[in-house]
């Protein structure tokens, strides 16, 4: 009768030993076993081949392209709140006096006093030419127009302005009806600086 003992492996199952020989032979989970190891090995290859064709398919980065021209201006925005007033500034240094000017004194001289003829029609003026005494400088003029009474309001100054730089132009001029008697009358005056 043969001797026979029966050593276990984890992978191939029992090992029979017969007549002082070893043979594989079958256990319930080997081909279980070895085709979990292949199918292992096949999703792996798999998984490197897909990751391969991956690298191989992917396009090199060139260089960059041009940059794009830049684009019109867009409408100007809503102009903002105005903000609170800041404080005052410091006080500036006094500046440096001016020169001294060509005009001494100036005086006012009026001239005679002009009267329109009794009860003027609407529309008489009165006009009147002024200068300064010679040696002075004309600075400016006008004249008072004038009527008695109520008819004071019936008359105006219808123009006061410089003829040249010696002579100043006024014109009084009745507006509406003075009443019987009444006159019109216009003083003109200039401004004269002695220099």
């Amino acid at each position: 009768m043969d001797e026979r003992t029966e050593v276990g492996h984890p992978t191939f199952g029992r090992l029979r030993a017969i007549g002082g020989t070893q043979s594989a032979g079958p256990s319930s989970g080997g081909p279980l076993v070895v085709a979990g190891i292949v199918v292992a090995l096949l999703v792996g290859l798999a998984g490197l081949g897909v990751g391969a064709w991956s690298l191989a398919a992917q396009p090199a980065q060139g260089p960059a392209g041009p940059q794009g021209a830049v684009g019109p201006q867009g409408p100007a925005g809503p102009q903002g709140a105005v903000g609170p007033q800041g404080a005052p500034g410091p006080r500036g240094a006094t500046g440096q006096p001016g020169p001294a000017g060509t005009i001494l004194a100036a005086k006012r001289i009026a001239a005679s006093v002009m009267t329109s003829v009794a009860d003027p029609p609407v529309g008489t003026v009165l006009v009147a030419r002024t200068s300064c005494p010679k040696g002075e400088v004309l600075l400016s003029g006008g004249a008072e127009v004038a009527a008695p009474g109520p008819a004071d309001r019936n008359v105006i100054l219808r123009s006061s302005y410089p003829l040249s730089s010696t002579t100043w132009l006024t014109v009084g001029m009745v507006m509406k009806p003075l009443g019987k008697g009444n006159a019109m009358t216009m003083r003109p005056f200039v401004m004269c600086g002695t220099p």
